[in-house]
């Protein structure tokens, strides 16, 4: 019995303390719930809070793939000073320092380390003050260096007894510097984004989510929890349209001449002429201490008055309308005339006076160009409208509609708006590019619309949303405008531009290894006052090849100081240049260029590829069952073999000039020759395998004999 009462007696003592100990709990729980619980809760929410943390951000890629935007994760170290066995602590605490003297990256000495770390434990144990929990080690780590200090003396055994503590973080790099940096754009939480990463913010940003974080200092929260135990859904990627090579030439060529011409901005665009996809697009401001950097897209949003590039509108609508062509006569009265009370005058006097539209256009005469405007639509009020009428049909007042934010509304004077300043004067100064604001690339736009044949593309810069490498979204060509006037006036237009190069103000810029057209420009900036005067803005805008165009660009230099103002002397430059070294990268163009250069040799083989008419050869492939890519809505058209594929490419006619025959049957080659005004003789059987004549020679009623085989 005595023995039952003595296990008894200790049961109970047994259950009292338990009981007790369950008391003093449920005393302490309601203490901190009910009594203190204010107290406490304000200090929850002083020092702990869900906050929201952004996934991260997809990348974007170049059309090749290659990263143009990324998204690295970075890693802070930080150090409790305080968790830490003693005996750990003191083992491990000298061999720590050194290898933090060694990689942190602060220049401290060992001994200065083990100092701060000794002091800070003992200030932390002791006096628990703050900063001791999070003690900082080393900021921006990549991942080889985080995984190097988790192997450090004592940071090796964790979180819990080394006291090693990894913050992470996302920071957006672009690996190629500054190239195409401001059309790449940023995205900032505290100031407005810009670019592509503000276009298409939704499709590159991941799906956000609230962890519960701990502020360690003002301003400052980190995880409660380590990071690693986290796995967000990263932001979808961006394919863009960018080629990497062209817009490195392009890049690298533009800022060496705004260096040259100390230019306060300039910017230039490379667009594919069929698609309207933009290749390449540079744009520099001069910052502090005279640096140049892309701060701002001026190809989107800046204004400006184009001048010159603009009578290419101005030829169109005479043209379109049936008022003049390419022979008709205009005085330019020696370089200067007065319109009601305002003179006007070209770039230079001359003594040129009875010439025909052609010359003055590729001789850039502002008064050659405005006399027309002025005689054919400045008589009326009807007049006026149907200028301002043709320009807008020319895409002229419109936006381009490119896929990024902030692009500008073109302004266009308009005698039909109340608020327009629209005068008598207002027309033959508009033909050669003042009273009208437009972008670089809305001037680009209209090129780009002649280049292609009329058809006028909305410009792009991204093809593709991509989650893991696999296609979510396609992006593609979108036409504007199916044409903006006839072909026989685009295609006269055309022949205007390849004069310009050839005889005209960037005659500078031709080569033997393909045909450039385009259109200088220098016009004064009257925005801007510069000591004591109104600066110049130089561009020039064309397409090249010129015989099968591939790609458009233009070039704007504003404000350049040094080596001259003219756009044929300071953009036409750059222009070639960037046109050489594409045409260098380019095989499809250098194989396009030695397939039309062949015809110049009287001992020219049969071709690998057929010349017709187009209808024709649709209606023969599709009867056939072979499929074709058709890339040209042309008259007539090249069929090319590539491998295995058929191509249907454009082979332009030109009034007045010898067309390239070679590759046609005979009926399809006497037609078009005679249709021009030449008397055939030919030779043979088959297809035309030569020419006596060379194509683009003038067409003057001579013979021409084709060889066929």
């Amino acid at each position: 019995m005595d023995r039952r009462r003595e296990l008894l007696l200790r049961v109970y003592i047994v259950f009292l303390a338990f009981v007790l100990f369950a008391g003093a709990i449920l005393f302490q729980v309601v203490k901190i719930n009910v009594v203190e619980g204010d107290k406490w809760r304000k200090k929850a929410v002083k020092n702990l809070a869900w906050r929201t943390v952004e996934a991260e951000r997809g990348d974007i890629f170049a059309e090749n793939g290659s990263s143009m935007v990324t998204s690295v994760t970075l890693f802070d170290i930080y150090m409790d000073l305080t968790v830490s066995r003693e005996s750990d602590f003191k083992e491990h605490v000298d061999s720590l320092s050194y290898y933090l003297a060694k990689y942190s990256g602060k220049g401290k000495s060992q001994s200065q380390w083990a100092r701060e770390l000794k002091s800070g434990r003992k200030a932390g144990l002791e006096r628990n003050k703050p900063g001791t929990k999070y003690y900082p080690i080393a900021k921006n780590l990549d991942f080889l260096e985080r995984k190097r200090f988790e192997g450090f003396p004592l940071f090796r055994k964790g979180r819990l007894r080394g006291g090693i503590i990894v913050q992470s973080k996302i920071k957006r790099v672009k690996p190629f510097g500054q190239m195409a940096s401001r059309l790449l754009g940023l995205k900032r939480k505290n100031a407005q984004s810009v670019g592509i990463e503000a276009a298409y913010d939704d499709e590159l940003s991941g799906a956000s989510e609230k962890r519960l974080m701990k502020k360690i200092a003002p301003g400052v929260w980190v995880p409660l929890h380590d990071v690693r135990d986290f796995a967000q859904k990263r932001g979808h990627d961006v394919l863009t349209t960018i080629d990497s090579d062209i817009q490195d030439v392009l890049h690298n060529e533009l800022l060496a001449s705004i260096a040259k011409h100390d230019s306060d901005a300039a910017t230039a665009i490379v667009m594919d002429v069929e698609t309207g996809a933009i290749k390449a697009m540079s744009n520099f401001r001069r910052g502090e201490e005279g640096v140049y950097m892309e701060t701002q897209n001026i190809a989107v949003t800046r204004m400006f008055e184009p001048g010159s590039t603009i009578k290419l509108a101005a030829v169109l609508a005479l043209l379109e309308k049936g008022y003049a062509d390419s022979s008709t006569e205009v005085d330019l009265n020696g370089g200067k005339k007065k319109f009601y009370s305002e003179w006007m005058y070209d770039s230079e006097p001359h003594n040129m006076y009875e010439t025909d539209l052609i010359t003055a256009f590729a001789k850039s005469s502002n008064v050659g160009i405005a006399t027309l405007a002025d005689k054919y639509f400045n008589k009326s009020k009807e007049g006026q409208r149907e200028f301002i009428r043709l320009f807008k049909m020319f895409g002229i007042g419109a936006k381009s509609d490119i896929d990024l934010l902030g692009e500008q509304e073109r302004i266009l004077n308009d005698p039909d708006n109340a608020n327009s300043k629209f005068s008598g004067t207002s027309v033959p100064w508009m033909a050669h590019g003042y009273e009208m604001e437009m972008t670089p690339l809305q001037v680009l736009n209209l090129y780009n619309t002649v280049a292609n044949d009329g058809e006028m593309m909305t410009p792009y810069l991204v093809q593709k949303i991509l989650d893991n490498g696999q296609v979510i979204k396609t992006y593609g060509p979108k036409v504007k405008r199916a044409s903006i006037a006839s072909l026989p006036t685009v295609h006269e237009a055309q022949d205007m531009l390849l004069e310009v190069v050839k005889s005209g103000t960037a005659r500078k810029l031709q080569t033997d290894h393909y045909q450039i057209a385009g259109k200088t420009g220098t016009s004064k900036d009257y925005g801007v006052w510069y000591e004591g005067k109104n600066p110049y803005n130089a561009s020039f805008a064309g397409y090249f090849p010129a015989e099968n165009p591939k790609y458009s660009m233009i070039v704007v230099h504003f404000n350049p100081k040094n080596h001259g103002y003219y756009g044929g002397a300071v953009a036409g430059p750059v222009f070639r240049n960037v046109a050489d070294k594409i045409f260098a990268l380019k095989v499809d163009l250098k194989s396009e260029f030695y397939r039309e250069s062949q015809v110049a040799s009287t001992n020219y083989s049969k071709p690998s590829y057929a010349v017709g008419y187009k209808r024709d050869f649709s209606t023969i492939l599709r009867y056939s069952g072979v499929s074709v890519d058709e890339v040209t809505k042309a008259k007539w058209a090249v069929l090319n073999p590539y491998n295995d594929a058929l191509s249907l490419d454009k082979r332009k006619i030109t009034k007045r000039k010898v067309p390239n025959v070679v590759g046609m049957g005979i009926r399809d080659a006497i037609y078009v020759l005679e249709n021009l005004g030449l008397k055939v003789d030919f030779d043979g059987a088959g297809k035309v395998v030569s020419q006596s004549l060379r194509p683009g020679t003038a067409i003057e009623g001579q013979e021409i004999v084709i060889r066929l085989g």
